[in-house]
């Protein structure tokens, strides 16, 4: 009974705090330049940018814009477009094949909502990773409800739950890393949870680079752990599992080499300086 009333109270907890990010989203009034990539990108049929219609030397009307927003009769479902498309930007494409999906079950139709939904979906997911791994860090349950509400109801966890960019996703995948390496140290590194670990290194992977960030920091402390255990073939194992997983990216998306090597965009650049530093 009381397994069952402390998972409640975190329960009742993350419905408070996905009402209050579902107020703050109902307030969005306008949008990022950047979020209206993130519609573009994932929606527009093999034209990624707005440069890519005929837009040039004549008067555009908002036509062009709808198009270039919302998906098309015919265009549902079309991954291979946001494929090609991302192909031609600076980002992995997982995110926005999950935003096209969420639009392609509203052709025709531009709403905050798609984004704002799909946010909510992860927002929901690092509340929980947020709990349990606080739960196992401290030992305690009140402790583990104090820091799921101190991130949901700041205002860096709202900010993020209202930007339609990756980033929440990204977030999740994230905690989830942390999550999982914390019981692959306290359970031993059995296989399943290895999988785990690797499936959500190759999943952040392609929803952001800077992901890279926090699995190479996670990563690196792991294996030092182990080797300062002498465990030699864990730590091998493990290294040559995560190494596996980051191949699997380039295989699946080769375009990242020419995205993090290209030279006249800003993006690119200030991702690639920040991966040498």
């Amino acid at each position: 009974m009381k397994d069952r009333i402390r998972v409640n109270r975190a329960a009742v907890l993350m419905v408070v705090q996905i009402l209050v990010l579902l107020f703050f989203a109902g307030q969005k009034k306008g949008y990022f330049i950047d979020e209206i990539y993130s519609w573009g990108l994932s929606n527009s049929y093999y034209k990624p940018f707005v440069a890519s219609y005929d837009v040039f030397d004549r008067w555009i009307d908002g036509d062009v814009f709808e198009d270039y927003m919302t998906v098309g009769e015919g265009e549902r479902f079309a991954y291979g477009s946001v494929y090609y498309n991302q192909t031609q930007d600076v980002h992995p494409p997982l995110y926005y094949m999950l935003f096209h999906t969420l639009c392609s079950l509203t052709p025709g139709v531009f709403n905050k909502w798609q984004g704002i939904l799909l946010n909510v979906f992860f927002y929901g997911g690092c509340l929980a990773m947020i709990f349990l791994t606080a739960r196992r860090l401290t030992k305690s349950e009140g402790a583990a409800l104090a820091a799921m509400a101190v991130w949901g109801f700041s205002p860096g966890g709202l900010s993020t739950g209202i930007y339609i960019r990756m980033y929440m996703m990204m977030a999740f995948f994230s905690i989830a890393a942390v999550y999982l390496h914390m019981r692959m140290a306290e359970e031993g590194q059995g296989r399943r949870i290895l999988a785990a670990v690797c499936a959500v290194t190759f999943l952040g992977l392609l929803t952001q680079y800077y992901f890279v960030f926090l699995a190479f920091f996670l990563s690196a402390v792991y294996v030092l752990w182990k080797l300062q255990k002498q465990k030699w073939k864990e730590a091998s194992v493990y290294a040559a599992a995560l190494f596996a997983s980051v191949g699997l990216v380039v295989l699946v998306y080769p375009a990242l080499i020419t995205q993090l090597a290209r030279t006249d965009e800003f993006v690119a650049s200030e991702t690639r300086n920040n991966l040498l530093n």
